[in-house]
């Protein structure tokens, strides 16, 4: 991407930044090397692949024993919105990359887009259907007879339902980020979402699976100057800044890349979780077998954002609390929601500290 003009300087700005956006590249996304190892429905499992081979396992660092190369692999399980690519967004701002290239084995679970004919796939069919299929896969691919579950986002709520459900040896770790788990105030979404202002069940009977644009709108709602106007200001104040404007419109894409959410996942989510708040009630009732996040046993890692508005900490932190595991570890960081992952909090604090917790 080349650098804007210096008559960009020029008042009119709105002018510039649409000059900028047609001038720049396709967006170059997702580029940590991968392969397909495993299909279901829409779902694809990859694994990752070192983009710098030169930096990956036996050791990290320079006099870093070959005895302490991670051996379990990494499930990575992302949310039902959007797609899976913020956790590798592009070099440099990408958790999948800094993992593989650290040595340790990366596979991720990508939902894939929903259609129509799936809008009766629920939280059950993820967690008894999905993830168990996929982390054999995981398992068998890498010969290993154990993984890490990171979930992130919704992703996290979904993996620590599994984790309750499966509280055997397989799962070596739990990693949450920004993962909610307790439901009881969830500010405006509370107000929003209630029986008396939310017509839920008409609402997912008319269209079937949600539209991603209107999920998209209801979390920018939640602060709506700061989700439609200031980026679109500071966008404009740094137009000369290649390496501003490169994040800022591949972190654009994503946000504008959603995909449809299952009907009936949907439906339990709004009521199961966000008005009943079932989970971390131990009252979750999949399938027959009552969710009791007290069956976690496996040591628990759970990383939150200090100015995370759709996913705030006492939303998250929670489960350290909720799970018998021995082993907890609570950190919160100055970051928001998607920069937690995607910001320059992440390579300088939340991925080394992922990969450090993976290798212990």
């Amino acid at each position: 991407m080349s650098a804007l003009p210096k008559q960009a300087t020029r008042p009119n700005k709105w002018m510039a930044m649409l000059d900028v956006a047609r001038r720049s590249p396709a967006q170059e996304v997702a580029l940590t090397p991968k392969e397909t190892i495993w299909t279901k429905n829409k779902a694809r499992l990859y694994r990752y692949f070192p983009a710098c081979p030169a930096e990956a396992a036996p050791s990290l660092e320079a006099g870093t024993p070959a005895a302490s190369a991670p051996k379990s692999p990494v499930l990575l399980v992302y949310a039902l919105i959007n797609r899976p690519y913020v956790m590798d967004l592009y070099p440099g701002r990408s958790l999948v990359e800094h993992l593989a290239n650290r040595g340790h084995q990366v596979y991720l679970l990508d939902w894939g887009d929903w259609g129509p004919e799936d809008r009766d796939i629920g939280f059950d069919h993820l967690v008894y259907d999905y993830i168990p299929r996929a982390a054999r896969q995981v398992m068998r691919h890498s010969a290993s007879p154990d993984y890490h579950l990171l979930g992130y986002c919704m992703g996290g709520t979904i993996a620590s339902i599994y984790a309750a459900l499966n509280p055997g040896p397989e799962i070596r770790s739990l990693i949450l980020t920004n993962a909610p788990i307790d439901f009881s105030d969830y500010g405006l979404f509370s107000l929003w979402l209630s029986e008396e202002n939310f017509a839920l069940e008409k609402l997912v009977q008319t269209l079937g699976n949600i539209p991603p644009e209107m999920i998209d709108f209801g979390n920018k709602m939640l602060k709506p100057v700061a989700n439609y106007v200031s980026p679109l200001l500071t966008f404009g104040d740094h137009l000369d800044d290649q390496a501003f404007t490169r994040h800022f419109l591949a972190l654009n894409h994503w946000v504008n890349d959603g995909v449809p959410f299952p009907g009936a996942a949907f439906r339990q989510w709004i009521q199961d979780f966000f008005r009943e708040n079932k989970l971390i009630r131990g009252e979750l009732v999949l399938r027959g077998h009552r969710v009791d996040l007290g069956r976690i046993t496996c040591p628990v890692l759970c990383v939150t954002a200090s100015q995370d508005h759709i996913v705030p900490p006492k939303q998250a932190e929670p489960i350290i609390e909720a799970t018998s595991s021995q082993k907890k570890k609570f950190v919160r960081v100055k970051a928001g929601h998607v920069g937690l992952m995607t910001g320059p909090t992440g390579p300088k604090e939340v991925y080394p500290l992922i990969s450090d917790w993976l290798r212990q």
